[in-house]
């Protein structure tokens, strides 16, 4: 019985992991292009305001 809920909580755990890799991924990639669009902007506005 005790081995039964283990394997239960570690399939648990190993979707989570999952589930929280792929969104941190999809925040990174969002983030990244944020970022770079940001930079782009902030360029953009320092040469147009000097």
């Amino acid at each position: 019985m005790p081995a039964e809920p283990t394997g239960f909580m570690h399939g648990c755990i190993y979707l989570a992991n999952a589930g929280a890799y792929e969104l941190a991924a999809k925040i990174f990639q969002f983030h990244r292009k944020t970022n770079i669009l940001h930079s782009v902007f902030t360029l953009k506005v320092t040469d147009s305001g000097d």
